[in-house]
């Protein structure tokens, strides 16, 4: 308890000084003084919550917020209504609403009538005298009812815009100096009772009932209190629980940053090839241009002897019209050499044609050498996947979902109850491409849906729709072959846009499940696993599937019944049994190569294929990634064959 007093003794501090001492001192320390007071009042409540008596625990958390809310005037008035650049300081100004800081400018302006500047006999003799500021200060305080100010500061937060705490901070901290006023009242009644009614006769009831005012809020007072500390202890249990999975985010983050190395070795290699492949082609396309230059030169020179001999022709015909042999002769020649031309218009609009071809590969290879760089760089964050097993992870994904649902009864947890459904009422799959191309996944979506309308098939309508997406870069696929960039948080929003967008209120429960074949960014990981939001409503699940890595991402921390078994239906089935049998295989292959080969033991994917046959696709999609990321193969196209050349098949 000693250390909670010890951490609000300072805002105890700023708690008793005036707004006009406060104004006094510059804008720097003010500054330090709002975050020294805002760093204890966050450690106070993080610490002291269920260590001090609510009544006590309540009082301090008053005697932050008022303090906060003086310093924030105080540095608002600094500022004087210019633009204001530094983020802390207008941070600091907009903590608190315009109404919240005119109630305490208004209270503020009664401190001549504070019990600890102006005693009750002092403040009767000056009633008496009826002269003089503090005078004034009383006959308004009493005019405006401020003697009960409960009551006051209860209407005010209905009509304006005054927090709870601050409202109840008001009254702990100015309260006693308006009573200060009803006890130099009550002295006078005392000594001049007959002087004093006709002074404030009008006033005098309202003074002398100000007891049972207060009686009435402390009531109010502590039933409100009581609700806010049952709302703040589960808080507390909320925020325990997330700061042990950020924990463990963290452990699993650090282990991940420990396989960069190998994973930059193996993009340097394919950087060098695509390198020598770019410079290869760049080669071509010189030569290329070379070439159509020369053949555009060799044009042009026929062009000219064409027109010299045209020329020649008609000085001819105009005196040689009678040898008509020679003349047909020549127009013969003239047409050879006109067919000539067009040929070589022809190779050069072919030449041309292939030089724009050139081009565009040329591009090409210089995005994918560019894509690599980056990765290389480590600003690809995601898995390395090519366009056909993108593909082939899109059909798992879809077939096995469809299976598992199909597994009736499943049950479900929806807003009006728990609901086992024995028997689907629509099934279908809506694809993001209409367009199919071989090879490239479509961003297919399987949607199955079970409607009901209570007992007796009576009532409104509801429904259970369970929908899996697959999200992949189509375009980047295409163009590329493949990607490597995880799925960010506006693919995340787009999907939820589409697939949430009118909400069912109560009569509808949606269970989404994404999944990526490149993995998520951070950005979404946190949004979807609570770190910034939850996707967890009461009518609508969204959890988002890693493909290769078969991780599901949601807020494992919320104690929302059958989250696991929502997750379990989105991801594939990795059996560790068929993944051991492919490494065995690829094993024997490699030792089978390096027989025959020592220097380059090379072999046929197909002869893989043979070997594996029934074994699920994923388990050997699982298996390859696995080993291209550790360097332990690389796989190849050679002249039209590809094959799987072995660097290292050691023990993991």
């Amino acid at each position: 308890m000693s250390f909670c007093n010890q951490l609000a003794s300072y805002a105890q501090r700023i708690w008793d000084e005036s707004l006009g001492d406060l104004a006094r001192s510059p804008l720097p320390e003010l500054l330090d003084d709002f975050r020294r007071v805002w760093g204890d009042f966050k450690e106070f409540k993080t610490r002291c919550y269920g260590e001090l008596p609510s009544g006590t625990y309540s009082y301090y958390e008053s005697v932050f917020s008022i303090a906060l809310l003086k310093l924030s005037v105080a540095i608002e008035d600094k500022v004087g209504g210019r633009e204001v650049q530094d983020e802390y300081v207008r941070f600091a100004v907009e903590m608190f609403t315009p109404d919240e800081k005119n109630a305490i400018k208004e209270l503020e302006r009664f401190s001549g009538i504070d019990p600890r500047v102006t005693s009750p006999e002092v403040l009767a003799d000056i009633i008496v005298s009826r002269r003089g500021e503090v005078y004034q200060l009383v006959k308004e305080a009493v005019g405006k009812q401020y003697v009960n100010l409960a009551d006051v500061v209860e209407s005010w937060s209905k009509v304006y815009r005054i927090s709870d705490s601050i409202r109840r901070g008001l009254i702990v901290r100015y309260e006693a100096r308006f009573r200060n006023v009803v006890e130099a009242v009550k002295r006078l009644l005392d000594q001049q009772p007959a002087w004093l009614k006709r002074l404030f006769s009008e006033y005098e009831e309202a003074l002398l009932s100000s007891a049972e005012v207060r009686a009435e809020f402390e009531r109010a007072f502590g039933e409100v209190y009581g609700k806010e500390l049952a709302t703040l202890r589960e808080l507390v249990e909320v925020l325990e629980r997330e700061r042990s999975s950020l924990l463990d985010r963290l452990n699993a983050l650090s282990e991940r940053a420990a396989s960069r190395e190998a994973e930059a070795r193996a993009l340097e290699e394919e950087l060098a090839r695509l390198r020598r492949e770019y410079e290869d082609l760049r080669g071509r396309y010189l030569e290329t241009l070379k070439m159509w230059e020369d053949r555009a030169r060799e044009l042009e020179s026929l062009r000219s002897k064409l027109a010299e001999k045209e020329r020649e022709l008609e000085e001819m015909a105009r005196r040689e019209g009678e040898l008509t042999a020679a003349r047909e002769a020549l127009e013969a020649e003239v047409e050879r050499l006109r067919s000539t031309v067009a040929e070589y218009e022809r190779r050069a609009e072919e030449y041309r044609r292939e030089k724009e071809e050139l081009m565009l590969e040329l591009r090409a290879m210089e995005d994918k050498v560019s894509t690599l760089e980056r990765s290389l760089r480590g600003e690809l964050k995601g898995h390395l996947v090519t366009a056909e097993e993108a593909a082939m992870l899109e059909l798992l994904f879809v077939e096995k979902l469809r299976s598992k649902l199909k597994e009736v009864p499943v049950v479900f947890r929806t807003p009006w109850g728990e609901v086992s459904v024995s028997r689907w009422s629509y099934e279908r799959v809506e694809y993001e491409r209409l367009e199919q191309d071989v090879g490239v996944p479509r961003n297919a979506s399987v949607v199955l849906g079970y409607r009901s309308r209570g007992l007796l098939g009576l009532g409104e309508e509801r429904v259970i729709e369970v929908r899996g997406v697959y999200l992949s870069h189509v375009d980047t696929l295409k163009k590329q072959g493949f990607d490597s960039q995880p799925a960010t948080l506006g693919d995340l929003l787009r999907i939820l846009r589409n697939t949430l967008g009118t909400s069912g209120g109560g009569s509808r429960f949606t269970l989404i499940g994404i999944a990526s074949p490149t993995g998520w960014d951070e950005s979404a990981i946190k949004y979807a696993a609570g770190g910034e939001y939850s996707l967890v409503f009461r009518d609508a699940v969204v959890i988002l599937v890693d493909l290769v890595k078969n991780e599901a991402i949601y807020p494992k921390s919320l104690p929302v019944p059958y989250m696991d078994r929502y997750a379990r239906m989105f991801l594939p089935e990795v059996r560790a049994d068929e993944e051991a049998y492919v490494e065995r295989v690829i094993k024997d292959l490699c030792d089978e190569a390096k027989v025959k080969a020592p220097d380059n033991p090379v072999f046929l994917y197909r002869d893989l294929l043979e070997r594996v046959r029934g074994v699920s696709a994923l388990s050997l999609m699982r298996v390859m990634y696995r080993y291209r990321e550790e360097k332990r193969i690389e796989v190849r196209e050679i002249k039209g064959e590809k094959v799987v050349i072995c660097r290292s098949t050691g023990g993991r």
